[in-house]
């Protein structure tokens, strides 16, 4: 395993913890808020973990799959967002 893989573990381990602790938040403060930043997490440990699978078990990546990815991306920056922007 290589360090690109590993990192995207760690990654993906780490955002599914915020996740965990966020569910936990949204669920004692009840804020639409903090729902969007709950749903950036979870998207990103998604995409986390499907970048580590792509290190991992593909010996070299794939354009279309790595397309994928970058609209996962932008999913998380447009809930991070809506998170920052909703009242």
């Amino acid at each position: 395993m290589d360090l690109e893989a590993a990192v995207s573990i760690a990654a993906s381990v780490l955002a599914f913890f915020l996740f965990t602790i966020s569910v936990f938040s949204y669920r004692k403060e009840k804020r639409t808020r903090l729902l969007f930043v709950t749903g950036g997490f979870f998207v990103f440990a998604i995409q986390e973990a499907l970048n580590a699978m792509q290190e991992v078990f593909f010996e070299k990546k794939n354009p279309a799959f790595e397309g994928y990815l970058a609209i996962l991306s932008l999913v998380i920056l447009l809930l991070f967002v809506a998170g920052l922007i909703k009242k």
